[in-house]
């Protein structure tokens, strides 16, 4: 039986993987800058985003390792459907 290369994947809508990467790529992000403030709230229950401390400062995210492996599988399917 064929075992699922990504057995951690979450199901993620459009909006969740843009406020992903922009957490991703312009990381430590402050909360004024987030794309979708309800978005980031599910991807920090889904484990793919942390809140944090930026030189003691409140209102920060940064994406986790566990968030770029799905940005990663992300992109990788993306780029398997193209013709």
């Amino acid at each position: 039986m064929p075992t699922d290369p990504h057995p951690r994947m979450v199901a993620l809508c459009a909006m969740e993987i843009e406020t992903l990467r922009g957490i991703h790529d312009k990381g430590p992000t402050w909360d004024g800058d987030v794309l979708s403030k309800s978005c980031r709230d599910t991807l920090v229950s889904k484990g793919l985003v942390v809140k944090m401390l930026v030189r003691g400062a409140e209102g920060h995210q940064a994406c986790t390792y566990y968030g770029r492996e799905v940005l990663d599988a992300i992109g990788a399917e993306f780029s398997e459907r193209k013709p």
